[in-house]
């Protein structure tokens, strides 16, 4: 019998996703005030859900993805509204001011690396710094 063993520390806190779906748009590039590059795109990924009539249905959650420098040029270079990936990364939480200056909150998943989900390059992996 295989027995995993975690070390402890380790495993105290875990902050990971994994979403395999489609660019829900194209990717836009700008940079920070600070010069910095990023990348923001919404990924589309469907689920199954319990219908009215007792079947299965699908709902589909938008997700906003945001890379950064080399990895944010690289997303801007490959991927258009409509390509499916997977991404994985990390969940970050911010806040700003609307308009009306009321304090808004937003969870966004900050990409480490993706993967092309479509035929022509099913697999293909590009990480942080990486080109595809």
């Amino acid at each position: 019998m295989d027995t995993l063993v975690f070390n402890h520390f380790s495993m105290n806190f875990l902050n990971r996703v994994t979403l395999i779906g489609n660019l829900a748009d194209d990717p836009v590039v700008r940079s920070t005030k600070t010069g910095k590059k990023v990348c923001n795109f919404p990924i589309a990924v469907n689920r199954a859900v319990k219908a009215e009539d007792g079947g299965r249905g699908e709902a589909t959650d938008f997700h906003r993805i945001i890379a950064w420098e080399k990895l944010g040029e690289t997303v801007a270079r490959y991927l258009k509204k409509g390509r499916r990936i997977m991404i994985e990364g990390k969940l970050a939480n911010g806040t700003y001011e609307d308009k009306e200056g009321k304090k808004r909150y937003t969870t966004d998943i900050v990409l480490e690396t993706f993967y092309f989900m479509d035929s022509k390059t099913k697999g293909e992996v590009v990480t942080a710094g990486a080109e595809a």
